[in-house]
């Protein structure tokens, strides 16, 4: 069963292009004196996974690109009417469809950077702090995973894919409803690619989760380690500056993309509600509505007559609505889950008080004073990322709210 979870998270790791493909013997994680040697690959099978890799997340942003070239074909292109539902098919592209595309296209760059640059030391004095690097060391994270308690690990697993299984029912009974003239092999296609990048965002969600429980780890095992060798001033203060690396190059990550997550999602929520709320009913008699006519041309992925059922259908159906607010919650709920709030710097304020209480009561009050003087200055001031963090998801509400109804 251990080789099977360990062989699971490695195919997972390399699907998402964040294996190490190139080993190193790495130590002091635990307590500075037990380590993890990783196991060294031939440079043959090395460059395989690499190239595989690469391969996969190609395939996945062609797909993306597929299923929004999908979205244009059958809903703007072709499509000659005075409703306002263009409005929503244009609020998909926009503010739904790049949170998918997003995925991949960041771990085609991690894996060029951590394959071919080679960029692992992250600077302390004088050079910015990369947050490509923060995607390293996942032999560390391995350790993490399969070493460490797993319960909340499974409880996030079961949630996670709960919600995309949901949501991934939901869309295909949602496409199962079509016409038969309708069920093409390019609109099985889209549908293909729709269920495969909400597939991807998920995996892509639970290996962020993952790598914040690696750092709640790192941080808990170097406060032991600091605890014990608290007479090893420079050891400790290394140890210190070695998780804040780790923590502020994730945190450079994490904060600009759950702010994108959260404001596209909650402006695309809002939008749709409003306009659901307030947009007058199709004709089926006339396909027509307060709003104008509807006249279609067929197009690659769609045909005229299923356009027109495309429309008078999504307005009558319940799926399409429940199907939407699905993906939308899908997408706030694993982003807050994956940074346990609107910001990561929690984290760094535990590990802060964490080092205060367990090295406050050595003899040496010199030593102690001088690694709380370095935790101290070592993180930059914060305070307007807090702003942004709670001003952006309000502005998507209110934006969203008044963006729906205008539309209508």
């Amino acid at each position: 069963m251990e080789d099977l979870i360990r062989r699971v998270h490695q195919v997972f790791l390399w699907s998402l292009g964040m294996r190490e493909f190139n080993h190193r013997q790495t130590g002091d994680w635990y307590t500075g004196m037990e380590c993890l040697v990783a196991r060294r690959r031939s440079k043959r099978q090395e460059r395989f996974l690499a190239i595989t890799s690469v391969i996969f997340q190609t395939v996945l942003i062609i797909s993306s690109l597929v299923l929004a070239w999908s979205k244009i074909d059958c809903h703007l292109l072709g499509t000659m009417f005075t409703s306002s539902a263009i409005v929503v098919n244009l609020c998909y592209l926009l503010f739904y469809w790049p949170l998918l595309a997003i995925s991949p296209v960041i771990c085609i760059i991690i894996l060029a950077r951590t394959s071919f640059h080679r960029r692992r030391g992250i600077e302390t004095a004088g050079r910015t702090i990369s947050w490509v690097d923060s995607f390293g060391g996942d032999d560390e994270m391995t350790y993490d995973v399969m070493e460490g308690p797993r319960i909340s690990l499974w409880c996030t697993f079961i949630v996670f894919y709960t919600l995309l299984l949901a949501s991934c029912t939901l869309e295909t009974l949602d496409s199962a409803s079509l016409l038969p003239e309708c069920q093409t092999w390019s609109a099985m296609i889209s549908i293909v690619c729709n269920l495969g990048n909400q597939f991807f965002y998920c995996n892509f969600c639970y290996f962020l989760y993952l790598k914040r429980k690696s750092l709640e780890r790192n941080c808990e095992r170097s406060v032991t380690f600091m605890r014990v060798q608290i007479q090893q001033h420079e050891r400790c203060c290394s140890r210190a500056s070695n998780v804040f690396r780790r923590y502020y190059g994730l945190r450079r990550f994490l904060f600009p993309w759950l702010n994108l997550v959260l404001f596209c999602s909650v402006f695309g929520l809002t939008f749709f509600l409003s306009w659901k709320s307030y947009y007058p009913p199709i004709d089926p008699s006339t396909h027509s509505s307060k709003n104008g006519s509807l006249h279609f041309q067929d197009t690659l992925f769609c045909s005229e007559a299923c356009k027109t059922a495309y429309v008078e259908r999504h307005d009558e159906s319940l799926i399409f609505p429940a199907k939407v607010v699905t993906e939308k919650f899908m997408m706030i709920i694993l982003a807050l889950h994956v940074v346990r709030g609107l910001d990561l710097k929690h984290q760094w304020d535990h590990f802060r008080m964490d080092v205060y209480l367990a090295t406050s009561t050595v003899e040496d009050k010199e030593q102690w004073k001088q690694l709380t003087e370095l935790l101290e200055k070592i993180h930059p001031d914060t305070n307007h990322d807090i702003l942004a963090s709670l001003t952006l998801p309000l502005l998507g509400l209110i934006t969203g709210f008044l963006s729906g109804k205008n539309a209508a």
